[in-house]
């Protein structure tokens, strides 16, 4: 992440104005009070236009002012993006009505500060507690917010640049404030026989993420979904990507013949003559490594989908399609769900 381009927020920039301004006008009421012989003409004096001095130079912009009639107030102040000499603001604006001898306050750059800070440690601080931080070592937040549920809400759960980092004075530290747990539980649709694009969009609008697998069927017509994991009913977190066993059609004459599935969802297996079949052992609740070593010992082809869980450990499976007991042929695909753990944080971003 690159350095911040701006200074410590447009406010900073209109403070010292506002007390200029507001100093000026009780000494000027305090001087107008004292003199007991003002003339009539002073109380009724004409305002004046006040010019454009943005961008000029500061000794550029006080002759201007004075040439209209108005006295310039400076303050300096560094800035990332205004070079050094040049006014950043005025105050009154350009163009604005005011009386002849007036104070007009103009906020002059200092440029790059020629200083390193160091960055502290937000994390697990609230967002108005972070950003106080670091603005009292000189330095800008920029909230990041993505839900985290590990993380309470409006927590921050990460920072960039890390603590400990230094940077230049008036730079920019991106804090992560957590949105707590945004996943919620949806139940699955049923969306075996349907064809493999409208079960996507069945279970996109069900707030949950498919993914394929294909198998060769010679009852189940080319791209109509034959089974699925998690089954229909069942309660996950929104997000969970669904398994889907996708019909590839007709085996040709040198494959096994294909699975059918049966009423009520699920896989099939083909029972003609001459087809090796396997028992499918029960592999829910092992590692993916060890349920993937078990199916492929009995010449079974492992297929693992991620899934986020809060209950299950990563790495976990999940579920399982075809289920623990069905006769199968060798070499058939079976899907595993995998856990990959409670949902996480979205990253931070970067500036290119």
């Amino acid at each position: 992440m690159t350095n911040g381009t701006a200074s410590q927020g447009s406010g900073k920039k209109w403070v010292w104005i506002v007390v200029v301004v507001v100093v000026a006008a009780i000494a000027g009421g305090w001087w107008l009070l004292a003199r007991n012989d003002a003339t009539q003409s002073d109380a009724t004096q004409s305002a004046m236009e006040v010019p454009d001095v943005t961008g000029m130079k500061k000794a550029e912009a006080e002759s201007a002012l004075v040439a209209a009639g108005f006295v310039p107030e400076s303050t300096l102040e560094y800035d990332l993006e205004t070079p050094t000499g040049l006014v950043m603001a005025q105050l009154p604006a350009a163009g604005e009505q005011a009386y002849a001898s007036s104070s007009v306050g103009i906020l002059v750059s200092k440029g790059t500060p020629n200083v390193d800070v160091s960055v502290p440690d937000v994390a697990g601080m609230s967002e108005s507690e972070a950003t106080t931080a670091l603005a009292n070592v000189s330095l800008q937040a920029v909230p990041v917010t993505a839900h985290d549920a590990s993380v309470p809400k409006g927590v921050v759960a990460a920072q960039e640049p890390a603590a400990g980092t230094s940077l230049p004075a008036l730079s920019q530290v991106a804090i992560l404030v957590s949105l707590g747990d945004g996943a919620v539980t949806v139940t699955v649709p049923d969306v075996v026989g349907q064809t493999q694009s409208a079960a996507t969009s069945a279970l996109k609008a069900a707030g949950l993420g498919a993914k394929t697998a294909g198998a060769y069927s010679s009852s189940v017509p080319k791209g109509m979904v034959m089974g699925q994991t998690p089954a229909s009913g069942t309660k996950v977190k929104s997000g969970t990507a669904v398994g889907l066993a996708v019909s590839l059609g007709k085996a040709p004459s040198t494959q096994p013949p294909a699975p059918t599935p049966p009423p009520g969802g699920g896989v099939k297996p083909p029972t003609e003559p001459g087809v090796p079949l396997v028992k499918i052992p029960n592999v829910t609740g092992q590692t993916s490594s060890a349920a993937a070593a078990a199916l492929q010992k009995l010449g079974l082809q492992p297929m693992a989908y991620d899934a986020p869980s809060d209950e299950v450990a990563k790495g976990i499976v999940l579920a399982q399609l075809p289920a623990a007991g069905e006769m199968v042929p060798a070499t058939f695909p079976v899907l595993l769900l995998v856990s990959t753990g409670p949902p996480t944080a979205a990253p931070l971003p970067t500036e290119e």
